[in-house]
């Protein structure tokens, strides 16, 4: 028998003790850049490296990832190469990559070329190791059970340190695997609260933690397919049970369907409240009580009288409206200020905007088809196309205002240029450095008189110039007369509230 230190190799996998280093994991990266290396010289069309990607780069690595949780670099790194590749042909930086790895794993129906990202791989394989350790009967499942899960539900167990990277990444996938096991009713190790032995999930996410008995098996409160109430009236819970028993009759009442399950769980329900009087009265006064409460802070909120109908409100939106004024802002004294907009119609483009002086006097309106494109390039068309027509004009103080917030943070260098306005961007930076332009942000009601321009640039076949106020449209002219005399216009936005407490009444 050989023995030997970590980091090692068993099998094919990297083993190690400690942290995941990139170095433990290269001998991945290598198996792909030495494949890579082979094809070099071979000429190969696009649909070639594409069938050498589906079916022999993406399955280099695929027992290493069935058997360890690799790092995230590493997959990284090797979908680099796998995308250099498919562009260029080698494994190097060449040609320019016209589509992310991202929306190429796309199947062909959404537009993809169908191939698969190795993060998806690895994690559809801790899906499956879930799988097996949940339902299996074999010596690695009851070595994990014994080792991470010994006797408690393996749902209530978290990744803690000093545990494997195996149970880590295991331990990320399990609420998302166990939640789509379905247990057949009769085995004996279904736990109550924490397996789903029913069609409305897990019950331990409808309670509070503080109340559930861990350890409660479902075959002690459920006595040949009928309900041992005796068994249940002794648990703490059992009014929150009740909550769950009325959402579900009200969920089978909608839905027409199991008659007969639906009135088995009323003839329970009114069981209780006759061996359980008190209770009943004490369910029926929180109710009444809750409805009041809903009914003085939410008056737009139409709610019955029945615990049915509360359980019923996780579905109406209870949204915050803001509304704030927003004004045009004159430039400072010998500044001119253009505002620019871009629009995008059934894929025809067009730039218009519009630029005014230090008191708001109207200057120029410009209007401009610009052909088949997109939203973020017509913006981008439109605030260079406005800059190079004030530094023709010989002025020296300009102010350029978009309400592409994108736009804005690309030309700063806030933010990389996306490819399809790359070249607009590198334009605009240039007229920046040279002539000290000015590029800010403002609200779309703050660029009102450019976005009125808008019907032009679509009906126009060419540049339409206009320096004549009295020309204008009466809609424009109203527009420009607004900002000049400062007068407000309103912005509503609409939010989920972040945390609403009211004091009860």
């Amino acid at each position: 028998m050989r023995y030997d230190h970590f980091p090692m190799k068993y099998l094919g996998c990297p083993l190690h003790s400690g942290r995941k280093k990139l170095s433990f994991y290269s001998d991945m990266v290598t198996k792909v850049v030495n494949r890579i290396r082979g094809w070099h010289l071979k000429f190969l069309s696009f649909g070639g490296r594409a069938t050498l990607i589906r079916h022999v780069l993406r399955a280099s690595n695929i027992h290493t990832l069935a058997a360890v949780d690799s790092p995230k670099g590493t997959i990284d790194t090797i979908e680099k190469y796998i995308t250099r590749f498919f562009w260029s042909g080698t494994n190097e930086v060449g040609k320019h990559h016209w589509v992310s790895w991202y929306n190429l794993c796309f199947p062909f129906e959404e537009g993809g070329a169908n191939f698969r990202r190795l993060e998806d791989i690895s994690l559809a394989f801790h899906a499956k190791q879930w799988w097996k350790f949940r339902t299996t009967n074999t010596i690695w499942s009851n070595f994990m059970k014994f080792k991470y899960a010994d006797n408690i539900h393996p749902l209530t167990v978290n990744w803690a340190k000093g545990n494997s990277y195996s149970w880590k990444a295991m331990c990320d996938v399990k609420e998302r695997v166990d939640s789509n096991i379905l247990w057949y009713i009769g085995r004996e190790n279904i736990s109550f609260w924490f397996d789903t032995w029913s069609n409305i999930g897990t019950l331990y996410k409808k309670v509070d933690g503080g109340l559930i008995h861990q350890n409660l098996m479902l075959n002690e409160v459920l006595i040949d397919g009928h309900w041992d109430w005796s068994c249940l009236q002794k648990q703490p819970i059992v009014l929150r049970l009740l909550s769950i028993f009325f959402a579900k009759a009200t969920m089978l009442k909608k839905s027409g369907s199991t008659l007969l399950g639906l009135l088995e769980l009323l003839s329970g329900l009114a069981k209780y409240s006759m061996e359980r009087r008190s209770t009943a009265r004490s369910i029926s006064l929180i109710s009444f009580n809750i409805v009041n409460n809903l009914k003085s802070n939410f008056g737009n909120v139409k709610i019955g009288d029945e615990w049915s109908d509360i359980c019923n409100l996780s579905n109406i939106p209870l949204d915050e409206v803001s509304i704030i004024a927003v004004k045009w802002i004159k430039p400072p004294i010998l500044f001119v200020k253009l505002n620019s907009d871009g629009s995008c119609v059934n894929g025809e483009c067009g730039a218009r905007g519009v630029i005014r002086d230090c008191i708001g006097n109207f200057m120029m309106a410009f209007s401009k088809p610009l052909g088949q494109g997109t939203s973020n390039w017509a913006e981008a068309c439109a605030l260079l196309f406005g800059s190079n027509w004030c530094i023709q004009k010989g002025h020296n103080l300009i102010i350029g205002e978009t309400d592409s917030l994108l736009l804005q943070n690309c030309v700063t260098g806030t933010w990389p240029s996306p490819w399809r306005i790359a070249n607009n961007v590198r334009q605009l930076k240039t007229l920046v450095h040279n002539n000290g332009i000015i590029i800010r942000h403002c609200f779309k009601e703050a660029n009102r008189v450019a976005d009125r321009m808008a019907s032009l640039s679509h009906k126009t076949v060419a540049v339409y110039i206009n320096t004549n106020f009295e020309t204008l449209p009466r809609q424009v002219k109203g527009l420009l007369n607004t900002d000049r005399w400062n007068l407000p216009t309103f912005r509503v936005m609409k939010r989920k509230p972040s945390k609403l407490i009211y004091e009860p009444p």
